[in-house]
């Protein structure tokens, strides 16, 4: 792998298959520090034109529901779970595609955070 991700086992990843938008490629945690990759993973995929056109798409269906004047409080809320589902919905496929477990995400974010931290300490 070009990348040399300290990360990564020594098994390669399968090729998709032709038409499959999907990988059975897991990654396995070779050195619990260093889960920088993960979340830089999610940060990319949230730049990316997947994310954004889906989620612009979605604004765009339901912006119409929306009156300044005369709101629908109960609408509202399931607009935003709608949303929510579909934020849960995109995150966990990304994830599932490269293998990242929620326990790998979890330990990514905590570590970032505490990298942050100590950033802003100095």
């Amino acid at each position: 792998m070009g990348t040399g991700h300290s990360l990564l086992t020594s098994r390669q990843c399968p090729s998709p298959k032709i038409g499959s938008h999907r990988t059975a490629c897991k990654f396995e945690m070779a050195d619990e520090e260093n889960f920088s990759w993960v979340f830089e993973s999610l940060v990319g995929f949230l730049k990316g034109p997947v994310w954004e056109a889906a989620v612009l798409t979605f604004i765009e269906r339901k912006s119409v529901v929306f009156d300044p004047v005369d709101g629908d409080e109960e609408e509202y809320k399931k607009i935003f779970e709608e949303y929510k589902n579909l934020v849960d919905t995109m995150l966990s496929s990304h994830m599932e595609d490269l293998g990242i477990s929620p326990e790998d995400f979890q330990k990514a974010c905590s570590e970032t955070e505490k990298n942050i931290h100590s950033q802003f300490r100095k």
